[in-house]
């Protein structure tokens, strides 16, 4: 049995974390950005679609990514123990 909530928990914190490296990345250093970026998509030059964020986009990007990898995670959880038993 997965803990429902805690599995929500770290799907949320893991893929705020991977938001905010990304921005990072973007801001410092933006051809390693570029090329992480693109290797997720088998070298597709998906990248160059990315545009300036602004801080208040970051933000409310943050959010709203955080918040649906929560409810996703604990619906896989949810469902995960549902189908175990």
């Amino acid at each position: 049995m997965l803990n429902k909530i805690a599995f929500a928990h770290a799907i949320g914190l893991v893929t705020a974390l991977m938001y905010v490296v990304f921005y990072v990345l973007s801001l410092v250093a933006s051809a390693a950005f570029e090329l992480v970026f693109n290797a997720q998509f088998l070298g597709a030059d998906m990248a160059s679609l990315v545009g300036e964020i602004s801080v208040a986009g970051f933000i409310v990007t943050l959010i709203t990514v955080t918040a649906t990898a929560w409810i996703v995670g604990y619906v896989l959880a949810w469902a995960y123990n549902r189908f175990s038993k």
